[in-house]
């Protein structure tokens, strides 16, 4: 990366943000993300003025904001599914979605309204020819919403993943429960399981069919 790296100028800087290696080119002050995996560069996503990076923290800073990360769902289309907690079921639903859920750090609840709306209007289910046409409202399905921080999972390095990049637990949960309640608020009938309890899990996927949504 050292020979590309030298058509936009000299490197002053390199470190890790997000699970990729940033590289600072100070002779045309871009900001280079470089994927930790392969090593290539990836596209300059945006020029600082040098005046405005008095310190590697605050350079740190606005790299981190330009990536911010968002709720994070993915999405089943299920015949059936279930969440026990302790051996006892605390929700389930017949046909309809489950979703997995996940803040992701630096998350605020300005994009709850947009997901819960792109979850109950996504187009999974069958229509009368086969094809996937309709939404969980559309066939009078249920939502099975539960949480799971895994989903922040950064496997970039190493074998053990880490998973930093998740909200902190309050504002996870704080966040988890707005998403709840934006969904219910479309007139779905939701269940949950309990946030950040061990959880059994039990479902059949109907497709299968599995969706991931990072809005």
């Amino acid at each position: 990366h050292q020979q590309e790296a030298r058509k936009i100028g000299a490197i002053s800087c390199e470190f890790r943000v997000e699970g990729y290696k940033w590289a600072f080119a100070s002779g045309g002050a871009e900001c280079i993300k470089i994927s930790s995996a392969t090593n290539d560069f990836h596209k300059s996503i945006r020029s600082f003025d040098a005046a405005t990076i008095q310190s590697g923290r605050q350079f740190e800073a606005c790299i981190s904001s330009e990536g911010a990360k968002r709720v994070r769902l993915v999405v089943q289309r299920v015949k059936f599914a279930k969440v026990d907690v302790g051996g006892a079921t605390v929700g389930s639903i017949d046909a309809g979605l489950v979703a997995l859920v996940c803040a992701m750090r630096d998350d605020d609840d300005r994009r709850i309204p947009q997901t819960a709306k792109k979850l109950v209007n996504l187009r999974i289910f069958r229509d009368e020819s086969g094809r996937m046409n309709k939404s969980v409202r559309d066939i009078g399905g249920s939502c099975l919403i539960v949480s799971q921080f895994t989903l922040a999972a950064d496997t970039s390095r190493g074998t053990r993943p880490g998973f930093s990049m998740a909200a902190p637990p309050d504002e996870g949960k704080n966040l988890f429960e707005k998403l709840v309640e934006s969904v219910r608020s479309f007139g779905l009938q939701v269940q949950t399981g309990v946030f950040g309890a061990e959880m059994e899990l039990t479902l059949v996927n109907d497709g299968p069919v599995t969706i991931w949504i990072d809005i």
